[in-house]
């Protein structure tokens, strides 16, 4: 529902008919003879003033319209395109955070961290339920998961993986 463009296309229907009441206006003014005779404003005159006064407004009118539905318009693409890209950025800026501390904290902290932000940027869970819940759920899954990735490095592969203990001890 976009009721900005419905009223401006309201809008530009209404100086579309001012300007062709306008013109109409004026081709009369003008078929009066000319706007001037001895030197003194005759019949046609004002008609013709007022009509190009009238040019003026709906000219002003339309540009105003125009840019504020214009200006709306960009507002509103540049906060989607915002919207659009901020949970992405946020993931990648986790896991820029996730490579500069994997060593330092050690696998278990690291990945469990990263998980659970990566859970929690993606809105996982998306029931309805309490916050309480919520967290409880991501730390759970976030636990389930990063077991299953040192399972598949460590057990599977054999990779020595940088551990929490080892930077404590």
């Amino acid at each position: 529902m976009n009721t900005g463009r419905q009223s401006f296309s309201g809008e530009l229907l209404v100086l579309v008919i001012l300007f062709a009441f306008t013109t109409a206006y004026l081709l009369d003014a003008l078929n009066l003879g000319s706007p001037l005779r001895y030197g003194l404003p005759s019949a046609s005159f004002m008609p013709i003033i007022l009509s190009v006064i009238m040019y003026v407004c709906i000219g002003i009118i339309a540009l105003q319209n125009g840019r504020k539905a214009l200006r709306e318009n960009l507002q509103t693409n540049f906060l989607r395109e915002i919207s659009e890209y901020r949970t992405p950025a946020l993931v990648v800026l986790s896991t820029a955070i996730f490579v500069y501390f994997f060593v330092s904290l050690g696998f278990e902290i690291s990945v469990l961290a990263y998980v659970y932000s990566v859970l929690w940027l993606l809105g996982f869970p998306a029931v309805e339920s309490s916050t309480l819940t919520k967290i409880a759920k991501r730390a759970l899954v976030s636990a389930v998961i990063s077991t299953g990735v040192y399972a598949f490095f460590v057990i599977a592969f054999g990779v020595k993986l940088p551990t929490t203990w080892a930077t404590f001890l």
